[in-house]
């Protein structure tokens, strides 16, 4: 569970692979949940300004928008069981764990690209990065 960063909200993951809101003043359902993994979701947390939310499942990590539960962008670390995620203070940065090491994920839209460049050696293809990166977000040049 997580509170939002206004207290407003609190929000719950578990078992049926989903992300519930709450309004912590009348303890009632908040909008329809998230979905969109298979199994548990281990953990989540809200960015510093509430506006993200971090899901730490045994499928990977993923950034939602706390407002819409659309997803942001692609699944991190797919294939790897996570068991628990946090934001920075600054909400650019995001920690995880695994079974076997704590890891750190700067989200600056600038710092993937350079690390999708740096693995791949070339620039991504359209599609390359619409598989990454999500169609929402908006083609670049990764090796500039």
């Amino acid at each position: 569970m997580a509170f939002s960063p206004d207290g407003s909200r609190l929000a719950s993951a578990g078992a049926d692979a989903e992300i519930r809101f709450w309004a912590v003043a009348s303890g009632s359902a908040l909008e329809n949940p998230v979905t969109g993994f298979t199994s548990w979701v281990n953990d989540i947390a809200f960015s510093p300004d509430g506006e993200t939310i971090a899901s730490a499942a045994d499928e990977g990590l993923q950034l939602w928008d706390a407002r819409t539960g659309q997803p942001r962008g692609k699944r991190l670390g797919g294939g790897t069981r996570f068991l628990g995620v946090a934001f920075g203070p600054d909400g650019l940065t995001l920690a995880s764990a695994d079974n076997n090491a704590t890891s750190l994920w700067d989200l600056r839209a600038e710092s993937l690209i350079s690390e999708a460049c740096r693995i791949a050696n070339r620039n991504l293809s359209r599609a390359e990065w619409n598989r990454f990166f999500g169609a929402d977000v908006g083609y670049a040049s990764t090796c500039r």
